[in-house]
């Protein structure tokens, strides 16, 4: 493609300038001789072609005439040839094709990033007049010329440089306005170059009533870029391109007005260390806003190298503001006022202060959604706090006293548990979870709710010298226990210690007798209340009594009239039984007053109804037959009494 463009020139004593742009590709020319010697195509985009010939007198001889040429040196991928020194044959013809060259001029040239400039007409002199059209062909070391030739087009300014060669053309002149040219060429159609310190192009409306009508207007129908700025000067700190407004506009403003379309309002891009899009504002203004009015968003920030390790957004703030301000506007939606979502190992989401501020802070003024709310599908934490400093990692706080919510609300449906609470300083004292409470409530609370779970609600271990659980009432005025515990329904037992049991005083409220559990040689279910002997028969087991007197009386089954076993005794795995018989402590008993009447204090021995005890009335049988004594009486009959067992 070929573009030709005619500027404006401020040096009115130019006599001749062209400027082109071309694309030559190295390859397979139309005169059949193939480009093999380069290794691959090459390419060598011209940037600019700038004829300045100036004029210094009226004397036409004493016209220094010189082509500036610049190019870019590259292979068809447009990457830039290594940096190096290259020969470059120029030749300049009348034809566009065949022919004999009218102009040569060979030359070494050097390279840096691709780029490149030299001067025709500074080793083989321009003695051509420029009055009929040329060509320019191109050949790079022993290659053949590349094709096809670019053709010279004169602009406004080559056309007042004809007059001067002819009229002795004086300066002073301007151009007329308004003026409107047209054109159709490969090669620019204004091009203005300027060595001095001075703007290379000024535009200016200077109608203060004019509204919105742009002051410099260009458009394309093309497939290149509406503007192109470009700066090939590695230490300049200057933008490509600056917009600076005095009023309430905006200083630059990109509009993509086709709806059907993907095209982007304004794009800013940078190969370097510098930001593609900067923005800064001075006064109470946004220094970057971004307004989307359809269906996509107001701001979308990628980084699609996978090596980099910088943040997709940088948020900081010296001020007193926060950091990162989002609202959502609508009230009836439920869209979150951040989302951030990572498919690599990072963080989701992540706040960090080095100064007096929280790190993250969420607030909900209404509505039942969390103020933070963290999700992980992977095997990382949905919310993790880390405090390097003196506070707390995390701190959750119900400040409405009318709330019954919980402070924290825990949950799992993995087989983790739902909270681990652990400490690995090792040299810590402090306890790994503690629970404080200034109201009337628990200081903790843990519920199995699951009827078929066998497992702990609390689980304490240690590997250390120190208990597994230690409790402790600190207020000398309580009378409630430091640790109660106690079923309620079902048939387990309140509490089971798996090894030895130590206590300064140990007071049982559930019972009244000290028993043992003893396996029966009786296939029946045996009642409470029923005085048992040993079995001679069945060693190790017990039977109920069958006669009087009997020296083998080992107690009385227990649970009779509603008094339970205070303390049990028995061996798990050696010394079991079903059937529990109190040897000492009160317990009620099962007797018959038929021989005689029982009275309190009593010696009681067995009967001969079965299961029976009845007042023992011969002392000498009565020796070693002994169960205890009576503490409540029976006048006649048989019925249940209380006995206080002393086997004797």
């Amino acid at each position: 493609m070929i573009n030709h463009k005619s500027y404006h020139s401020q040096n009115r004593r130019v006599e001749e300038s062209a400027s082109c742009r071309q694309l030559l590709t190295g390859r397979t020319t139309n005169r059949g001789i193939p480009d093999s010697s380069y290794g691959k195509q090459v390419t060598i985009l011209m940037l600019m072609i700038l004829i300045s010939l100036s004029i210094t007198t009226l004397t036409r001889a004493q016209i220094p005439r010189l082509i500036s040429y610049q190019g870019i040196y590259t292979d068809t991928l447009g990457v830039a040839k290594l940096d190096s020194t290259y020969s470059f044959t120029f030749r300049l013809y009348n034809t566009s094709s065949g022919g004999t060259a009218l102009w040569t001029e060979t030359k070494s040239i050097a390279t840096k990033k691709g780029l490149f400039s030299t001067n025709f007409g500074d080793v083989t002199p321009l003695s051509l007049p420029f009055d009929v059209p040329y060509w320019l062909g191109i050949q790079v070391g022993a290659n053949p010329e590349l094709l096809p030739r670019t053709q010279l087009t004169s602009s406004s300014y080559s056309l007042r440089a004809i007059k001067a060669d002819t009229a002795a053309y004086t300066a002073g002149a301007t151009l007329t306005l308004p003026f409107a040219g047209s054109v159709s060429t490969t090669s620019p159609a204004l091009s203005i170059t300027n060595s001095g310190g001075g703007r290379t192009a000024y535009f200016k409306n200077d109608h203060p009533t004019t509204i919105f009508t742009p002051t410099v207007h260009v458009e394309t129908r093309g497939l290149s870029n509406g503007l192109f700025s470009y700066i090939d000067t590695v230490a300049n700190v200057g933008s490509a391109v600056l917009g600076q407004t005095m009023g309430n506009g905006q200083a630059i403003m990109g509009n993509a007005n086709n709806p059907s379309s993907s095209g982007i309002g304004v794009r800013g891009n940078t190969t370097g260390s510098g930001d593609a899009i900067y923005g800064t504002a001075s006064g109470s203004g946004t220094a970057i806003h971004g307004v989307s009015t359809g269906s996509g968003s107001a701001g979308n920030f990628q980084i699609n190298n996978t090596s980099s390790s910088a943040n997709v957004l940088s948020v900081g703030t010296t001020g007193t503001g926060n950091g990162v301000s989002v609202i959502v506007g609508n009230s009836s939606s439920n869209a979150s006022g951040v989302v951030s979502a990572v498919t690599t190992s990072g963080y989701a989401f992540r706040g960090m202060s080095i100064g007096t501020g929280g790190g993250v802070y969420g607030e909900v003024t209404s509505g039942s959604l969390p103020a933070i709310y963290g999700i992980a599908n992977g095997n990382g934490q949905a919310v993790q706090g880390t405090n390097t400093g003196t506070g707390s990692a995390g701190r959750f706080v119900l400040s409405n006293t009318s709330s019954s919510a919980d402070a924290v609300f825990i949950t799992t449906n993995g087989t983790g548990n739902a909270l681990d609470c652990r400490i690995t300083n090792s040299s810590s004292s402090s306890p790994t979870v503690s629970g404080t409470t200034n109201g009337l409530g628990r200081a903790a609370s843990f519920t199995v709710s699951n009827s078929s779970n066998g497992s702990s609600a609390i689980y304490a271990s240690t590997l250390g010298t120190g208990p597994a659980a230690y409790f402790e009432t600190t207020n000398s005025s309580s009378t409630s226990p430091a640790l109660q515990v106690s079923t309620i329904g079902g048939t387990g037992i309140a509490g089971s210690f798996n090894g030895r049991v130590k206590v300064n005083v140990l007071e049982i409220l559930g019972g009244s007798d000290l028993a043992e559990p003893f396996e029966s040689s009786e296939v029946e279910e045996i009642e409470p209340g029923t005085v048992m002997v040993i079995d001679p028969d069945s060693p190790g087991k017990l039977k109920p009594s069958y006669s009087a007197y009997d020296p083998k009386v080992a107690g009385i089954v227990s649970g009779a009239g509603g008094v339970k076993p205070g303390l049990t005794l028995k061996q798990e795995g050696m010394l079991d039984g079903k059937t529990t018989v109190a040897i000492a402590g009160r317990v009620y008993c099962k007797v018959e007053a038929t021989m005689a009447p029982i009275e309190p204090g009593d010696l009681l021995t067995t009967s001969p109804m079965a299961g029976h005890a009845m007042k023992a009335t011969d002392r000498d049988k009565a020796n070693g037959a002994i169960i205890g004594k009576a503490m409540t009486g029976l006048a006649s009959g048989t019925g249940l009494i209380l006995v206080l067992v002393n086997l004797q």
